[in-house]
């Protein structure tokens, strides 16, 4: 993976970039629009990105651990073969978002929005989620808002 030259790209607009084979580890974004962007073979282990848009992009075969991700849109974004492990999400909005083979152990998202995001292959071990909307969430074909509905009249 070659080094980035430059891991600042504060206010940054980056609207369909590709980033392929890069190194981004601690990487700084800050008010930046990565949207409809490519992200192919990218380490962004550790990175902070606070207040992005990577809506409407595909990210293959990326690493978020450690990252720190805050106001960040993830929305209508198709992500394969990622991680996530140990992320922080604050205020992320996942919103029908394609998560497929991604590990998001240990994992923790407070204030994110979930809705209508389907979620294949995704491991949630150890996950913690607060104050989420999961309108249409789908884990392995199974409608979460439904299953808890489901369980809480059985209460």
């Amino acid at each position: 993976m070659a080094p980035s030259p430059d891991r600042d790209h504060t206010g940054a607009d980056l609207r369909a970039a590709r980033y392929e084979d890069c190194d981004l580890r601690d990487a700084v974004m800050i008010e930046c629009s990565l949207e409809k962007c490519t992200l192919r073979d990218v380490s962004l282990k550790g990175a902070t990105l606070d207040d992005v848009s990577l809506s409407d992009s595909s990210i293959r075969n990326a690493s978020f651990e450690r990252a720190a991700l805050d106001d960040v849109n993830l929305g209508r974004s198709k992500v394969s073969n990622a991680s996530f492990e140990g992320a922080t999400f604050d205020d992320v909005s996942l919103k029908d978002v394609s998560l497929k083979n991604v590990d998001a152990t240990g994992a923790r998202l407070e204030d994110c929005n979930l809705e209508g995001a389907t979620l294949r292959d995704v491991s949630l071990k150890n996950v913690v989620i607060e104050e989420a909307d999961i309108d249409g969430l789908i884990i392995n074909g199974v409608r979460i808002d439904e299953l808890l509905r489901a369980a809480s009249k059985k209460e």
